[in-house]
């Protein structure tokens, strides 16, 4: 039996209203950011944060529960969450796929969405498994890229979460040891020399793999070269959310040396 039952919560982060209105039906979600896109009936729910909570309007609806991402607050900034709440804050910050799913049978018995909750970790686990079903040899080196503006593009840390969806998904993710992306030169990407090269993009935009592809300093590349830069949806790409296994199914697609962008 559950200690509460929460009646109302709020989300503060794209991927956490993907996990909690596709997994938990029993709590409504009376607020989330402007940014959340995902499921499509979310645009119906009031908008209560941007870059940062609108606090105002957090103190008025006095949530029961608040899910966030931790990468995308600081330790002040939850403090005020609280403070203005009251709720009970359950943060999304696992930078591996075992500590995401954890977090998913966290959530799902906090708020009694247990079953649908282990639905979507087996919907995980089963694309984990398929990859391991037909694994690549040899395993391609992997660079995750958002590409920037002027030709500053960053990388993700093999640390990162997405780095460890790649390496579920059968690759080994190349790049800084870091937890998060970070900007990388030319000159270091030339260096790490990566088989394939994951963009963020989708088949109607992929102009951040066509820069990468006309960088002169980029034609030395074994991805370039091979004709091997994918695109993701950014979305899927970067959030710890509700679609991780559509991630981990694109990811080992996008390393089959026959595979098409998108």
């Amino acid at each position: 039996m559950r200690d509460k039952y929460y009646r109302t919560a709020v989300s503060l982060s794209p991927g956490t209203t993907e996990i909690f209105a596709a997994e938990v039906t029993n709590v409504p979600l009376v607020g989330r950011t402007a940014a959340d896109n995902w499921p499509p009936r979310v645009s119906a729910i009031p908008i209560v944060a941007s870059v940062k909570p609108n606090y105002e309007r957090l103190s008025t609806l006095k949530p029961e529960l608040v899910v966030y991402d931790a990468a995308l607050f600081s330790p002040d900034d939850v403090e005020k969450i609280k403070s203005t709440t009251g709720a009970t804050l359950f943060a999304i910050k696992a930078n591996t796929l075992g500590d995401f799913t954890k977090e998913l049978y966290e959530l799902g018995t906090l708020t009694g969405s247990e079953v649908a909750m282990n639905n979507y970790v087996t919907k995980i686990l089963a694309e984990v498994g398929n990859a391991k079903v037909e694994p690549f040899n040899p395993v391609p080196k992997v660079a995750v890229i958002l590409p920037g503006e002027g030709g500053r593009d960053y990388i993700a840390g093999t640390g990162s979460f997405v780095a460890s969806a790649v390496e579920a998904a059968g690759g080994t993710p190349v790049g800084p040891n870091d937890t998060k992306f970070v900007a990388v030169s030319p000159e270091s990407l030339v260096g790490m020399n990566p088989d394939v090269i994951i963009v963020s993009g989708t088949k109607a935009d992929m102009s951040g793999a066509v820069a990468l592809l006309k960088n002169p300093r980029y034609q030395t590349l074994s991805a370039i070269k091979n004709g091997r830069v994918r695109a993701i949806d950014e979305d899927v790409l970067v959030r710890r959310g509700g679609r991780v296994d559509i991630l981990l199914k694109a990811l080992h697609q996008s390393m089959k040396p026959s595979a098409g962008g998108g």
